[in-house]
């Protein structure tokens, strides 16, 4: 086994010694570039199937689970359908109007036993609201009269 150093003189000798030529020494300084170029394509090709890989995973979670901002605390909540709607849902500043533009995510949220998420309406909320449906009513039946 070799510990020593080695120049290029020796070493050109030590190749011819084994039967190679000189050239051969220039040619396989060239096989050795090329296997340097090819390790930095595969590095380069397994972080790309690397971050395909992250992407996909993130996807399908985006397809999958609602993630839900409160004032105090981060919660993971499996969809319903899978829909990549409401992925990321900050719910610190939504007042009613919001809420009810999103019953899955509502839905959802009550399948996962998360109710106490969804605030309550006010008592002057459903008020509101039944005041709305007794008007609405009345109307139809004022034309279902004409």
């Amino acid at each position: 086994m070799f510990t020593g150093e080695i120049n290029v003189v020796e070493a050109t000798g030590l190749a011819a010694s084994a039967g190679f030529q000189p050239e051969s020494i220039h040619v396989n300084s060239c096989v050795l570039n090329h296997l340097r170029r090819e390790a930095r394509v595969m590095r380069r090709l397994f972080a790309m199937c690397f971050g395909f890989g992250l992407g996909l995973a993130a996807m399908f979670m985006a397809f999958k689970v609602h993630v839900v901002k409160t004032d105090t605390d981060w919660h993971f909540v499996k969809k319903q359908e899978t829909k990549f709607a409401d992925f990321y849902v900050d719910v610190r500043k939504w007042d009613r109007d919001e809420w009810s533009r999103h019953p899955d995510f509502q839905k959802a949220l009550v399948a996962a036993g998360k109710t106490e998420l969804i605030p309550e309406a006010a008592p002057e909320d459903m008020l509101n609201e039944a005041m709305r449906h007794w008007d609405t009513a009345k109307r139809v039946l004022e034309a279902a009269r004409q």
